[in-house]
């Protein structure tokens, strides 16, 4: 410890004001702990397929930026992806990676699973800024991670606990994201996005979307593909599907309705649709997912 470290303790310590009982404290706040955290280290622009790497699974997905400004997309919005800034991605949204500056970056990926939500709901759809805090926070996380011998050995606990702490101290610096950040002339491709995540449920016929948008056709597909790193047509495909694997895991609507939520008219397109994309059928996906 510093010397200054220790004066900043000794003045804190000295605003501490006596307790009114001493047998009760501050309540224990419920809150469950990250479990089956993995990290790793993406370093060169080429570990990023740009073009194929779009994803979706049920685990969260915090990425730290040490190095090299790029672009997240995640459910339709494209968010700027900064050095000293991370972005926590939720189960199931569609997300993938544009614009990455320099063919040399450090982006680290912490994955883990967590059921309970509520408590960093704030984070959803939002950058943050990493605080020094944050980084002490990281440092520290990272350090032990590396240090674990095998599963056997390592105690986890300060692992998960870390990674709670990491995720607080981000809650608490919020850069930018959820609708009300968002700027008032939103460039045309943002507004095509979000024209497209709101309209799922029905058909999108490009024609009519880029007159909507006083486009060509041909101009929109080819704006879009530059913009987004993926044709239009492919895109709305992996939106819908995505949703589609949304309400499979967290609703009961039977397999004809989330059909019809994703802009599908018929079971069988849905079906046959869903199969292609993800190997499984609605329904042996839906008993995959409460098998686990």
């Amino acid at each position: 410890m510093t010397p200054s470290q220790l004066k900043n303790i000794k003045n804190l310590a000295r605003k501490i004001t006596n307790p009114k009982s001493y047998f009760r404290g501050v309540p224990l706040m419920e809150m469950e702990l990250p479990k089956n955290l993995l990290m790793f280290h993406r370093c060169k622009k080429e570990d990023f397929d740009l073009q194929l790497a779009f994803h979706y699974h049920d685990r969260f997905v915090l990425i730290i930026n040490l190095q090299t400004e790029g672009k997240l997309v995640v459910d339709g919005v494209r968010f700027d992806f900064k050095p000293e800034q991370a972005y926590l991605v939720f189960p199931y949204q569609f997300h993938h990676y544009l614009e990455i500056a320099k063919d040399n970056l450090d982006w680290l990926f912490i994955t883990f699973e967590l059921f309970e939500t509520t408590n960093f709901e704030s984070m959803r759809n939002r950058v943050m800024s990493v605080s020094d805090s944050g980084y002490s926070y990281l440092s520290s996380l990272v350090e032990h991670y590396n240090n674990k011998v095998d599963e056997q050995a390592t105690n986890p606990i300060p692992i998960f606990l870390l990674t709670t702490m990491l995720m607080l101290e981000l809650q608490a610096h919020p850069l930018m994201g959820g609708k009300e950040h968002q700027p008032m002339a939103l460039p045309t491709i943002d507004k095509v996005n979000g024209y497209i995540w709101d309209n799922l449920n029905k058909e999108i016929k490009l024609p009519e979307l880029a007159e909507k948008f006083m486009l060509s056709e041909s101009h929109m597909r080819l704006l879009f593909r530059k913009k987004m790193g993926i044709s239009i047509g492919s895109y709305i495909k992996h939106l819908r599907i995505n949703k589609a694997r949304s309400f499979l895991l967290n609703t009961d609507f039977n397999i004809s309705e989330i059909a019809s939520l994703c802009g599908y008219n018929s079971l069988f397109t849905f079906s046959r649709a869903f199969k292609n994309m993800t190997g499984m059928s609605p329904e042996g996906y839906r008993k995959a997912l409460k098998t686990k």
